[in-house]
């Protein structure tokens, strides 16, 4: 997904060197606080393969932000089928409803002519107006970086989907091996939250 994204904005990476970096940046994400360590160290060797300050950040940015998609896409989907077992988590319909409906609008302002309209719109006089328009400004120096390319989205947010459904297999195992019964659907629900509260701090 990182090379799709480095690609995207013609910066070639062979792919044992990203994982080679990924490895030391999961290794900091074991040690500090949240996944902050190893985005770190990922937008410094962005920077180094001939990213730029500003595109190494957006890159590692705009990659965290689709894998994070993914797990709200996933757990949107299980929850249509999971029936009793989803509407034992108070408000969660409402919860995912409002992440796909953020999801897609971020879609639309980083792969489609979103962020222009929305500096359009907020082009006014009024400070408090003129404050967030300078802010939407410098977001979209790096956001329009990947306008128009919503292959390179499509393909990004399928290998997450991939990753995703292989992370909560992976713990489906564990609980299986552990002689736990819990519903795969509430797997498929249980295990993509748990992973996005643990990005939050």
């Amino acid at each position: 997904r990182w090379q799709i994204l480095l690609g995207a904005l013609g910066i070639p990476a062979r792919l044992l060197t990203l994982v080679q970096s990924f490895s030391i940046a999961m290794f900091f994400n074991n040690f500090l606080p949240s996944t902050i360590g190893g985005d770190a160290y990922r937008i410094y060797d962005s920077y180094r393969l001939g990213a730029g300050k500003t595109r190494a950040v957006m890159v590692v940015f705009i990659d965290r932000v689709i894998g994070l998609s993914a797990l709200l896409l996933l757990s949107f989907f299980a929850s249509l089928f999971a029936g009793d077992i989803a509407r034992q988590i108070p408000l969660l319909h409402l919860f995912l409803i409002a992440a796909v409906c953020g999801i897609v609008i971020l879609a639309w302002i980083v792969f489609g002519n979103g962020g222009e309209i929305l500096l359009k719109l907020t082009d006014s006089d009024k400070p408090v107006i003129r404050v967030f328009n300078r802010v939407l400004s410098k977001l979209y120096e790096g956001f329009h970086l990947f306008q128009g390319r919503s292959d390179v989205l499509l393909r990004a947010i399928s290998l997450s989907l991939l990753l995703q459904i292989n992370v909560v297999v992976h713990c489906l195992i564990i609980v299986w091996a552990l002689g736990i019964e819990v519903p795969v659907l509430a797997m498929f629900i249980i295990v993509p939250l748990s992973y996005l509260i643990m990005t939050a701090p």
